[in-house]
């Protein structure tokens, strides 16, 4: 759970053998942790089968899961200076994350870095981003295209209508408009 206890660094996880328990104890491997870079917690994705990404408004970490009691999790700083702009801001394709920061575009793999060319759209975004309404803002990944998208609300809209893409073959960047608050992959 983010944000545990009313505290927007703190997140907590209940016992592995009872999820209703979130009681620490010598008898159970509930816990809970508060991060220190950023000032909340913004979301959090599954990579993979054991390993998870966690963004504050300033920074990602990785939370890898160590089935030990002592730690049932290990939670390590992954990049700072690269938080999440909203909390749908993200996709996850392939073990790899893809997110918009409230002044750039990142991903990772094993290391956080930021997204290739994205210095070829940058200042289109957020030169007409309103960030007041980051909340509605969202993101998609589409197996199609092979391509994840950012739908954003621009200064003077209520709604995103506004779009950017980058394809993953070569990581080249378009943008549109279009009308979009959700998203569903088609099978």
């Amino acid at each position: 759970i983010l944000g545990a206890d009313g505290d927007n660094m703190a997140l907590a996880w209940p016992d592995q053998n009872d999820i209703t328990n979130w009681t620490p104890g010598s008898t159970s491997t509930a816990a809970s942790r508060r991060l220190q870079k950023g000032s909340r917690l913004v979301a959090g994705a599954n990579l993979i089968h054991t390993a998870n990404i966690l963004w504050t408004d300033d920074s990602a970490y990785t939370m890898t899961y160590t089935g030990q009691r002592a730690a049932v999790y290990s939670t390590i700083i992954a990049g700072e200076k690269c938080g999440l702009i909203g909390p749908h801001a993200f996709f996850v394709v392939g073990g790899r994350a893809f997110w918009m920061s409230s002044f750039d575009f990142f991903m990772y793999g094993g290391t956080v870095q930021r997204i290739p060319n994205s210095d070829d759209i940058r200042d289109w975004v957020f030169d007409q981003l309103d960030g007041r309404q980051n909340w509605k803002m969202s993101a998609h990944y589409s197996s199609q295209h092979n391509e994840g998208r950012w739908h954003f609300v621009p200064e003077g809209e209520l709604e995103p209508t506004i779009y950017v893409a980058v394809s993953l073959d070569d990581f080249s960047w378009t943008h549109g408009t279009l009308e979009r608050t959700a998203w569903a992959e088609k099978h």
